[in-house]
């Protein structure tokens, strides 16, 4: 209802007093002047209002019929006003209608000017405030259950230092009870030493005003460990604008940093991989080619040598080219090693009968100042692996530590062992390649030298890459070949200045290992027969050609498979043995045996390439192949390969 205004009447309470008429009239608060008994003399607007009164229905109103008489407070209320005269509480009081509402009441008993006892009563409805208190408590509720359940670390820092508000993510990152934390310096509690100064300095910003930030951080936690946390920190102002403090909302991103950084060392290993391999597929590609080329230069060296006397001055030029022609053949091989197409002869070798064996020749290579120590791991498994290759390993590793010395004093330390290796230790390698966790043998060349740096290191295995001035940077390159064609890995660990560690892990094997030093003696081989050779290159046919008739075999030449596989039709009873490239235009060589081998069962097969594998090797003996040549070789080594396959008998000369 609209809230009245009061008339004027002339009465005996109010002389005449326009101000305080206006006042009592406009002031919000209700007021009410009763007599002594109780009855309404006068009452202001607010008082109308509240009791949905007029004033002339205020002023006949019964005594304490305002009042819910049925209330034991009300009674309380009149007695203590009789008694002290004033009277201050909450008492039930009654509308026009009967609604009962509860009031704030203050009541005091005065004389007015004329001497007559008069009460002023305050009345202050309290419904509006209980409404505005329970508005707060709900908005508290809220804000406390917002900040307790999300997900994100919530702080209140004042601009002190002092902490004054904690959530429960908090408490779970840092290991601190918000009764604990409420009160602490925060930057002396919850920071590492390191970054207190700078993270008092971000937050200063904010609270002079500038916008909201965010930083990363560690923060430690009561138990001590630290978490790496990203913060948006923005300013907490008082009602007069001056800075309070600031409310910092944070989230844990340790666990995020650690799978990025694992993913990005994934990503660099699959990009190094990728590199490897085109490097791979380009170095076994020039290799063959000229692995081909160097079979007619050493095998016409060989075919010569056979024909010149022992005092012919063109003897020594003669040998001085086989000797050049060998040295191009082992930066060949070298160059398989690195692309891992090199050829294996795999059989369970001692690791430790190995290097005791190749002790002496090691002291031979290294720095007169460099001091070799050896240490032996007792009772160490064998391993399938290739002996010649795993000596080119220990040899390089070797002459890599010698060259970090740099011609100063130290240390070249080998040793042997054997390691469980995880899924995590061999993911960390250099190259992983997925291998299986288990039981793998190891050599460890360790060196006190120079060491590299990350740069250096990401590069090492590289081929031609060298921080020598007359390297050809295929060593570590030719090594890590081998080690992949051997299904194993490397992990090298190295600072600049502190040395450098090269661990090479190879499967082991329980299979007893043969002697690493056992070789056969070799003699002329004298054949008879017809062999068909077949090659692309024409040169190698030649060289073939030749040699196979000086061992005293009549020879059949084609250009590739198909060629082979027609003449083999036309001559398969008087062929003794085949002699077939790897790889040829039309048809290649692993193709066309297996047409040879459909035509005549029992057919003899020796393969020749200038790579191969041991899965390669090992398919095709399956598949009756006799025998393996790899290019280039000398006439001595081609009889040897004949004679195994053929199953002839040597004879001395």
């Amino acid at each position: 209802m609209t809230r009245p205004v009061s008339s004027t009447p002339e009465s005996h309470l109010v002389e005449g007093d326009g101000l305080f008429r206006s006042v009592f009239d406009n002031t919000l608060e209700a007021i009410v002047i009763t007599d002594a008994s109780g009855v309404v003399l006068e009452a202001n607007a607010e008082a109308c209002f509240l009791f949905g009164r007029t004033l002339d229905e205020m002023r006949v109103t019964p005594p304490n019929a305002l009042l819910d008489v049925t209330d034991p407070r009300a009674g309380e209320a009149l007695s203590s006003g009789a008694r002290d005269g004033r009277f201050a509480g909450l008492l039930p009081l009654l509308r026009r209608d009967g609604a009962r509402f509860q009031a704030d009441v203050s009541a005091t008993r005065f004389t007015d000017a004329a001497g007559h006892e008069r009460i002023c009563v305050f009345v202050r409805d309290i419904a509006a405030r209980d409404l505005a208190e329970r508005a707060l408590l709900a908005s508290e509720r809220r804000y406390r259950s917002l900040i307790e359940t999300t997900g994100t670390v919530l702080i209140g820092i004042g601009a002190d230092g002092v902490i004054f508000e904690w959530n429960r993510e908090a408490e779970r990152v840092f290991g601190c009870a918000r009764s604990e934390a409420i009160g602490q310096d925060y930057y002396a509690e919850f920071l590492p030493p390191a970054v207190r100064a700078t993270v008092r300095a971000d937050v200063e910003k904010v609270l002079s005003g500038q916008p909201t930030r965010s930083f990363e951080n560690p923060v430690r936690s009561r138990d001590g460990s630290e978490y790496l946390m990203i913060w948006n920190v923005t300013r907490l102002a008082g009602v007069g604008g001056e800075p309070l403090g600031v409310i910092a909302s944070g989230q844990d991103i340790t666990e995020l940093r650690r799978l990025d950084a694992e993913r990005r060392a994934l990503e660099a290993k699959v990009q190094h991989a990728q590199k490897l391999e085109s490097l791979g597929v380009l170095a076994g590609g020039i290799a063959h080619d000229f692995n081909n080329l160097l079979v007619g230069i050493l095998g016409n060296a060989s075919l010569a040598l056979m024909d010149i006397a022992d005092d012919s001055p063109l003897r020594e030029v003669i040998a001085d080219i086989e000797t050049t022609a060998m040295r191009a053949a082992d930066l060949t091989k070298q160059m398989l090693a690195y692309s891992g197409k090199g050829r294996f002869v795999v059989h369970p070798v001692d690791l430790n009968a190995l290097v005791r064996e190749m002790a002496q020749l090691l002291q031979t290579v290294i720095s007169k100042r460099a001091v070799l120590r050896f240490a032996f791991a007792p009772d160490l498994s064998a391993v399938e692996a290739d002996a010649t290759q795993l000596r080119q390993i220990v040899m390089n590793l070797i002459t890599n530590a010698s060259d970090a010395l740099g011609g100063d004093d130290g240390v070249i330390t080998l040793r042997t062992g054997v390691r469980q290796a995880t899924r995590d230790y061999l993911r960390s390698s250099y190259v992983d390649d997925e291998l299986p966790e288990g039981r793998y043998a190891f050599i460890e060349v360790e060196d006190t030298g120079c060491g590299m740096d990350a740069d250096t290191v990401a590069r090492i295995f590289d081929p031609f890459f060298s921080t020598k001035f007359t390297g050809r940077g295929l060593g570590l390159a030719a090594t890590l070949g081998i080690v992949r064609g051997h299904r194993g890995t490397i992990k090298v660990r190295t600072e600049p200045d502190a040395g450098t560690t090269f661990t090479v892990l190879l499967p082991s094997s329980g299979a007893a290992a043969l002697p690493a030093s056992a070789s056969a003696r070799r003699a002329r081989f004298r054949g008879d027969g017809a062999v068909l050779v077949a090659d692309d290159d024409e040169t190698v046919r030649t060289v073939a050609r030749h040699m196979l008739e000086r061992s005293g075999f009549t020879v059949l030449t084609a250009a590739d498979g198909r060629e082979a596989v027609s003449m083999f039709a036309e001559a398969r009873d008087r062929i003794a043995l085949v002699l077939l490239d790897l790889t040829m235009p039309t048809m290649g060589g692993e193709e066309a045996f297996r047409a040879m081998r459909e035509m005549r069962p029992d057919v003899r097969g020796v393969l020749m390439s200038g790579y191969s594998s041991q899965e390669l090797a090992a398919r095709y003996g399956a598949e009756g192949l006799a025998g393996f040549v790899q290019k280039p070789f000398r006439l001595e080594e081609l009889e040897a390969c004949l004679s195994a396959a053929l199953g002839g008998v040597r004879s001395p000369g």
